[in-house]
């Protein structure tokens, strides 16, 4: 897309023009939602001069990544006062402005009001975030809202939908767009993405559905003989470079090590130390494979977290110590999509299975996968069978990352290797 208002697609320009204060849209990827958020914030402030528009975000980090390139491309110069940088927050010339928040700490929302919110990928944001901070910030100046993102589970983007479907609240609309409706993505990739992903994810991620949490959390896994199920003891650690999924919990501190085999995951030992710390667990990790290349996929609360050492270091930068490599992000992952990105990689919708585990190495981890269930749309914590299975999670997403369609060359193999508006408006 070139700098200048974008022509918006047939679904984005079905959202457009609905005239309900309050839109729900849960969609695909790849719809469309970051581009219409941006015409629709720059259209309200354009013509409501002396207006706040808000575009809400998960995070703060998350909402500039997504957000303020394009709503600085998006938005003519000719129109703009001034460009605030470090408040991700742009004034037009009838001093109205667009600001990009985080919605991490709802509490830190309160202040003046709004006249147009728009809540991105909704169903990660804490709904107290809406419910008692932006709502009654709406309410004195008749303020619009619009609720977007990817469906997770049956939560409050689920209950938002509902409002606007159900015919008794004429203030509420609600849209769906599959990948496929919002003519932006070829067919071709549509279809690798349903051969790659579980199906239960495929619908979720390229179909718009609300899935249902519940049951066990891993229900793709079977401990039957891969390539029919997940299980492989004919795997053998080659001594090449290894990937460690590692939990920080002290009981037990969990640890998954990894070898790449073609591409995709090989589990071939676990390691679950109790009562134990970041250095006892990097030592034994040295002891079990010494001069080895070993990249650490840690829980990113290992940035902040500071251990019992007495000199009060982080976890992360004991484990750098030792020579590791590591590879995180700034936060977690949400838990829906890890545990989603090792469903997928247990099972695909077309019965592929990428993710495979020697049973007698790992016992605790083939029972966590058996055994880990759901209570109320919740992993439930009180089994003990989370720290091991977060381990894995940690390690498949850092590394092996299907859900962002890092795809690697091929599946396991046998033996064990494996511009002008496009609605017109005018101003008031």
């Amino acid at each position: 897309m070139k700098d200048g208002i974008p022509v918006l697609g047939v679904a984005q320009s079905r959202i457009f023009q609905c005239p309900a204060p309050r839109i729900t849209v849960p969609a695909g990827r790849r719809v469309g939602k970051t581009t219409y958020a941006a015409v629709r914030l720059f259209r309200n402030a354009y013509l409501k001069p002396d207006s706040a528009n808000g575009y809400f975000a998960p995070t703060y980090k998350m909402g500039k990544d997504i957000m303020w390139t394009s709503l600085k491309r998006i938005i003519p110069a000719c129109y703009v006062a001034k460009t605030h940088e470090t408040e991700l927050k742009i004034t037009l010339l009838n001093r109205s402005f667009i600001q990009i928040k985080g919605c991490d700490d709802p509490d830190k929302l309160r202040g003046p009001g709004w006249d147009d919110a728009v809540f991105d990928e909704y169903a990660d944001i804490d709904p107290a975030a809406w419910s008692e901070v932006i709502e009654p910030a709406l309410s004195d100046r008749e303020g619009t809202a619009a609720f977007l993102g990817t469906p997770k589970g049956y939560n409050h983007f689920y209950d938002h939908y509902l409002l606007g479907l159900s015919g008794e609240h004429p203030d509420w609309a609600s849209f769906s767009f599959t990948t496929a409706q919002g003519g932006r993505v070829k067919r071709s990739v549509i279809e690798k993405a349903r051969a790659t992903l579980d199906l239960r994810v495929f619908r979720q991620e390229y179909e718009a559905s609300f899935e249902t949490l519940s049951g066990r959390v891993y229900d793709n896994f079977s401990r039957a003989p891969w390539p029919k199920g997940n299980c492989d003891a004919r795997i053998v650690d080659q001594g090449g470079p290894l990937v460690i999924g590692l939990d920080f919990n002290i009981n037990p501190m969990s640890a998954v090590v990894f070898q790449d085999a073609d591409g995709w995951p090989q589990v071939v030992e676990e390691i679950e130390l109790f009562s134990s710390n970041t250095e006892e667990m990097a030592q034994v990790i040295q002891r079990k494979y010494p001069e080895r290349a070993i990249t650490i996929a840690p829980d990113a609360s290992g940035q902040n977290r500071h251990t019992s050492s007495p000199l009060g270091q982080t976890d992360l930068t004991i484990l750098r110590s030792h020579g590791f490599k590591i590879l995180v992000k700034n936060s977690n992952p949400n838990p829906v999509d890890r545990i989603n990105n090792v469903q997928s990689l247990l099972c695909s919708g077309t019965g592929l299975r990428r993710l495979t585990i020697h049973p007698g190495r790992c016992p605790k981890l083939v029972r966590a996968l058996e055994g880990q269930t759901y209570d109320k749309g919740k992993v439930d914590k009180t089994l003990g069978l989370d720290h091991i299975t977060d381990a894995l999670g940690y390690g498949c997403y850092q590394r092996w990352n299907v859900l962002y369609n890092l795809l690697p060359r091929s599946a396991p193999a046998a033996g064990g290797m494996h511009s002008p508006f496009p609605v017109a408006f005018e101003a008031a």
